[in-house]
């Protein structure tokens, strides 16, 4: 699948590394839909001490396990989260047929 970003929040570099941490996985690209959006109230925006968060949704397309993860815009703390993920087998389809 791929990366849906319609505002383009996510910068170049968070995509290079999540594509990098695809292939350190054994991942494709296909293997995951992510949905970025932004993650703020109307009311978020009259504060002085706006920073804007990201709400990044990842979903493994075959067996649809997806997480959510937050992160403030450019920080790239997602793609540590991500991977701690994939270290623990959070992706991994654990039925047996």
């Amino acid at each position: 699948m791929s990366i849906v970003d319609e505002k383009k929040l996510l910068t170049n570099e968070e995509r290079e590394s999540y594509q990098q941490l695809l292939k350190l996985y054994n991942y494709e690209l296909f293997h995951f839909l992510v949905e970025v959006t932004e993650d703020q109230n109307p009311i978020d925006m009259n504060d002085i001490n706006y920073v804007i968060i990201l709400k990044i949704k990842v979903t493994h397309v075959q067996n649809n396990l997806s997480n959510t993860y937050f992160s403030q815009l450019g920080s790239s703390i997602w793609i540590s989260e991500l991977e701690h993920d994939f270290q623990n087998k959070y992706y991994v389809n654990h039925l047996s047929y």
